[in-house]
């Protein structure tokens, strides 16, 4: 049995509504042939930076054999695999209970970065071969998306942060107005949930060796 732990983080400052909890859900209630034998557990984390003890603990009890993360990068229009977690945190960056990180290094004489073991070249590629927007990243910022794949990586589990995009509403046909002809429409929740989706497999591929 392949153990999977997902997470998502609930709202934060500036972003009231965070589409990564939703992923979570769908993709630990998900029922597809191609997951089976695999045990999918989720945890939606509060965007504060204590979360992280909590989630080395969740880490550490439960075991995953691998771990798959959710974040919201509201500016990017596309979905993001982040290649590497780097060792930095914003003074600046106040989360849900208003506070900020007590050092700019999430861990002193640490490396500089940590790079994940799941190849999130590849990943971005599947996805755009299956239509979605993508790109990797090497820049997975100074908040806690980052904190947050720092610290799976320091466990040692293969691990992947993925970043996606504020979803688009939808809703009734408007009047068209000029757009950004540079910028690639806003994801769909759907496009969103099957971004997910091909994340996950990839990351079950990935940890099995196939």
């Amino acid at each position: 049995m392949t153990r999977i732990l997902i997470t998502g983080f609930g709202p934060f400052p500036g972003a009231p509504s965070n589409p990564t909890m939703r992923l979570v859900r769908h993709l630990v209630r998900l029922k597809r042939a191609r997951f089976t034998g695999v045990e999918r557990f989720g945890q939606v984390l509060a965007t504060e930076w204590g979360a992280l003890q909590g989630f080395r603990n969740t880490i550490r009890k439960s075991k995953p054999d691998c771990v798959l993360m959710f974040g919201l990068a509201g500016r990017r229009r596309k979905v993001t695999p982040e290649a590497r977690a780097a060792n930095v945190a914003g003074l600046l960056r106040v989360d849900g209970a208003g506070r900020s990180p007590a050092s700019r290094s999430l861990l002193a004489a640490g490396p500089a970065h940590r790079r994940g073991r799941i190849d999130a070249v590849r990943m971005a590629a599947g996805l755009r071969r299956a239509g979605i927007a993508a790109d990797v990243s090497q820049n997975a910022g100074d908040y806690l998306c980052n904190a947050l794949f720092w610290t799976a990586l320091e466990s040692g589990v293969p691990a992947i942060f993925v970043h996606v995009p504020k979803p688009k509403k939808v809703g009734p046909k408007k009047s068209a107005l000029p757009t950004d002809t540079q910028k690639p429409p806003r994801l769909t929740m759907k496009q969103l949930e099957r971004a997910a989706e091909m994340a996950l497999s990839f990351s079950i591929a990935s940890v099995r060796g196939s």
